[in-house]
């Protein structure tokens, strides 16, 4: 299989999210979900480009009222499949996420809970529980980002529960498809704060960002559509990364205001990857 230009693109297919998580910034942009007819265009318009998508930038995507068309449409395009979610809605979702040769990898951020109350917790965690005991094939990652000792520590005892053995080492196997996954506590990217250091990036290089709008971004901690370069259902991909404005903001990283102000690029001096 020919090696694809984009290692993944995130593909919002809402920006709605059933949680208030004190980690997670507000976005400014309009609310709402993407069709199921514009999510096949958009799949039409990367394939090209990439072999994976991820349903990830802002919002829940298991809330998504027609995610289960959602999927069958990946499925049916052969695509892929990646998926970030809090982890709410998964007893609801089980079935289709996993008896699903197509969805690859799920991360789960468990950090969702940790303004929630005890007996709220529990209760997901429970499900999260039940949840793991029937993975077969579809690799699990249980996400404690952006927290700090305290909170970490909650988490910790919850998975200690489940897997009395682990470490809890960032890229730790704890069963034959779930991995845990740490990373420290950084700020999310916004106009707000000081300029950084001038380091590489990953964004738009490896991956790219679709809004629930259609807006392409470079990455997927855009929040607000700051490193807008084009909208795909006005253009095509290939007109938008020929364009000056692309091709500005990948030879000239950090390009963007918001690009100059993200503590999260200074980690790439370490390890690449997307988020």
């Amino acid at each position: 299989m020919t090696r694809p230009r984009f290692q993944q693109v995130y593909v919002e297919i809402t920006n709605i999210c059933n949680l208030n998580c004190p980690f997670c910034v507000e976005t400014n942009r309009k609310k709402d979900y993407m069709s199921v007819e514009n999510f096949s265009l958009i799949l039409d318009k990367i394939k090209d480009y990439t072999h994976s998508v991820y349903l990830h930038v802002k919002g829940e995507p298991l809330i998504h009222p027609q995610f289960d068309q959602i999927i069958k449409t990946l499925i049916t395009k052969e695509i892929n499949t990646k998926i970030t979610t809090n982890g709410t809605k998964l007893a609801q979702n089980s079935n289709i996420l996993l008896n699903n040769p197509n969805i690859s990898k799920i991360n789960i951020s468990l950090q969702s809970m940790l303004n929630q109350n005890k007996s709220i917790q529990d209760e997901y965690f429970n499900n999260l529980k039940t949840f793991l005991k029937s993975v077969k094939s579809t690799h699990i990652y249980l996400r404690c980002w952006a927290l700090d000792d305290e909170q970490n520590c909650i988490i910790k005892a919850y998975l200690k529960s489940f897997y009395p053995n682990a470490k809890l080492y960032d890229g730790e196997l704890l069963d034959e498809y779930i991995h845990y996954s740490y990373q420290e506590k950084f700020d999310w990217p916004n106009l707000d704060l000081e300029k950084v250091e001038k380091t590489k990036c990953l964004g738009g290089k490896n991956q790219l960002g679709i809004l629930v709008d259609g807006s392409v971004v470079l990455c997927c901690l855009d929040n607000n559509g700051d490193t807008l370069i084009g909208n795909i259902f006005k253009d095509s991909l290939e007109d938008i990364l020929n364009s000056e404005l692309y091709q500005n903001a990948v030879s000239q990283m950090p390009y963007f205001e918001i690009c100059q102000k993200c503590t999260y690029r200074t980690r790439f001096k370490r390890k690449g990857g997307a988020v």
